[in-house]
């Protein structure tokens, strides 16, 4: 879910989470694996992400206090010399571990559509120190239909 605000207030205020998401099951409260946190996310700044400038992003996400930070689409790309994709995101996974910061990477929903793929690739994700995966794109239900996830602040109790 995406939310847009006219001003920052209205954005802080807006209870549209908490009304669209009921509370989680007694058990999820008290999950260990379960760590809320705030992340950086490069993709709309930058566009695919550059591993030479990893470091940086690492550092900004660190000074802004933030617990995560997401390496969307592009690090499948990444190689340096003999070193594969997993090698090269390892590396920037240990830099951001050594400075409090934990890694998010992106993956496209048909790498991980079916359970063996599924297991291969968090496998190769664990190994890398990455602590989750945004996957995107995940086929759409059947029938299709064309609902917009975005919902402006603007509906709110404080606005009916």
């Amino acid at each position: 879910m995406t939310l847009l605000a006219e001003n920052l207030n209205t954005l802080v205020n807006c209870d549209v989470i908490q009304s669209l998401c009921p509370p989680p099951a007694h058990d999820l409260t008290e999950a260990k694996w379960i760590q809320p946190g705030r992340s950086v996310w490069h993709w709309m700044v930058t566009g695919n992400p550059k591993r030479e400038a990893q470091h940086q992003w690492v550092d900004w996400t660190r000074q802004l206090g933030f617990e995560y930070y997401l390496i969307d689409d592009g690090w499948v790309r990444w190689r340096d010399g003999d070193r594969d994709q997993w090698a090269c995101l390892k590396e920037v996974v240990d830099y951001a571990t050594t400075q409090g910061v934990r890694i998010f990477a992106w993956v496209n929903s048909d790498e991980v559509r079916n359970a063996t793929d599924r297991i291969a690739y968090f496998k190769k994700a664990k190994a890398a120190g990455v602590v989750g995966l945004k996957i995107d794109f995940p086929p759409p239900p059947a029938p299709r239909r064309s609902i917009g996830m975005t919902i402006p602040c603007a509906i709110s109790p404080s606005t009916s």
